[in-house]
């Protein structure tokens, strides 16, 4: 097992107290690299394994707890809680030194406008995208028709608040599988939301990001139905934006850059030159990313989409999600309305 670069700041076994109830707990969940500690956890019951409530803690180390404080604020924004397709926040873990007595309310607004939590307590969901193998996805129209109307319906809230997600990939969408061919989806980790058209650095997943994103213009509402398109697009073909190129004399940001590239030839970006990327300018990035592009082999978008064996519909509900301008892509609520994803609910099979 690799060593963790921070001490977790609960401990598997260990009974802790959230605001409404008391959860255990069973085991520690795999989280890469991250600070944020994820653990599996279940309140008491009688005993009985069916009536056992599964749930998901979310933890940082005290002096890190900026992107956990972020995610509690924004599922306290208006819509959030009440969306059915975002992962609902079910309680907190108090912070011991913001309640020593243990006699506050913690359901009171005016306190719940300054505190920051030791943990949130998240539903249990089963898996997530990225852990579903991309042939059996490719084959499953159902899912996909769920994943796309789940993600749509959880932005939602965010275009009406005028904020993005900004962390739209295959880990933060999460599936239940309650019976063969029907799925439960909900989109997840609110911690990197932002308001719209934030410009003072690249964010989003190097996989999703889109153009107007790695030019410094600022990320949009529009970025993340781009970043649901890159999604989509990959576990149907899983070869275009991922990593499958890696060269040592350039940034990893560079290779996805030059890719992007390679997809949208005629793409003529205009990026804001001094915008720095982990020490480098924005405008020497894009250089580099010009000088490698014809070295990587991958065939424009359209060309791709083309030759893909998916449905017609699909492919073309694709190409409103990937428009490299994005004032021409739609909003979620307009998605929704459009006539390619009504064309995908009527050939569900």
């Amino acid at each position: 097992m690799q060593s963790l670069p921070f001490k977790p700041v609960f401990d598997v076994g260990r009974t802790v107290c959230g605001a409404r109830g008391k959860y255990k707990l069973t085991g520690r969940l795999g989280n890469g690299w991250s600070l944020a500690s994820l653990f599996k956890a279940q309140e008491p019951s009688d005993g009985n394994e069916a009536n056992v409530k599964r749930v998901v803690i979310k933890t940082r180390p005290a002096d890190r707890r900026a992107p956990l404080e972020a995610e509690y604020r924004e599922h306290l924004r208006a819509g959030i809680s009440s969306c059915q397709f975002i992962r609902p926040l079910l309680d907190i873990i108090p912070d011991v030194n913001d309640s020593p007595t243990g006699t506050k309310d913690y359901s009171d607004a005016a306190h719940k406008a300054h505190q920051v939590p030791a943990g949130l307590v998240f539903q249990w969901m089963e898996h997530n995208l990225y852990n579903f193998d991309p042939r059996i996805y490719r084959q499953d129209y159902v899912l996909a028709e769920a994943i796309v109307t789940g993600v749509l319906q959880a932005l939602v809230p965010f275009e009406e608040n005028k904020r993005v997600h900004s962390d739209i990939k295959p880990d933060n969408i999460l599936i239940n599988c309650h019976d063969p061919c029907t799925y439960e989806v909900k989109l997840s980790d609110l911690g990197e939301s932002n308001d719209d058209g934030f410009s003072k650095t690249l964010i989003g997943s190097l996989l999703t990001r889109a153009p107007e994103v790695w030019e410094g213009k600022g990320y949009f509402h529009s970025s993340d139905l781009w970043a649901l398109g890159v999604t989509l697009f990959e576990q149907f073909s899983h070869s275009a934006f991922s990593f499958s190129v890696i060269r040592d004399d350039v940034l990893v940001d560079t290779i996805m850059l030059a890719k992007l590239m390679c997809l949208f030839p005629k793409w003529h970006p205009s990026p804001i030159k001094w915008m720095d990327v982990y020490g480098q300018s924005l405008g020497q990035v894009f250089a580099d990313a010009r000088r490698i592009k014809d070295s990587i082999p991958i065939l424009p978008l359209d060309q791709q989409l083309r030759q893909m064996d998916i449905k017609e519909e699909w492919k073309r509900f694709l190409q409103l999600l990937l428009a490299l301008d994005r004032n021409k892509r739609y909003s979620a609520s307009e998605v929704l309305q459009s006539p390619a994803y009504q064309a995908i609910l009527k050939n569900k099979p």
